[in-house]
């Protein structure tokens, strides 16, 4: 009986430190779950932020590109207005250099009249007016 008690408390023993080993195991495996849990929450907002980044880059990126656009498209307008406004200058210019022809050609008109006309016709008369009676 005596033997038995011994056997049983030993056991008992063996039982309690064979728990208190499981709970060691137990807890140490916690721990290691809870510091596995924080590296993966570090390792998220790391990614996290460079997801930030990358993202703020990227927008960046767009809005040069859009002002570059903007800016091309704005020069495109301005040369396309100072090639109009040179053909339209040209225009001008050749009309008038024609006005200018007609011009001399009527005054060329007017000095080869006899000079009696001129004196009477042409005085009265506008140049225009002049030749339309001819």
């Amino acid at each position: 009986m005596a033997q038995d008690r011994v056997q049983k408390m030993r056991e008992e023993e063996e039982r309690k430190q064979a728990l208190e080993a499981a709970q060691r195991a137990a807890k140490e495996q916690e721990q290691a779950l809870l510091k596995m849990q924080r590296e993966l929450q570090q390792e998220r907002e790391r990614a996290q932020e460079e997801a930030k980044k990358q993202f703020a880059a990227q927008m960046e990126e767009q809005k040069k590109s859009i002002s570059n656009a903007d800016k091309e498209r704005g020069e495109a307008q301005r040369r396309q207005e100072r090639q109009q406004e040179a053909e339209e200058k040209e225009h001008m210019n050749q009309k008038l250099l024609d006005l200018r022809k007609e011009n001399a050609k009527l005054q060329a008109q007017l000095e080869c009249q006899p000079r009696e006309l001129k004196g009477s016709t042409v005085d009265s008369a506008s140049p225009s007016q002049f030749l339309h009676a001819q």
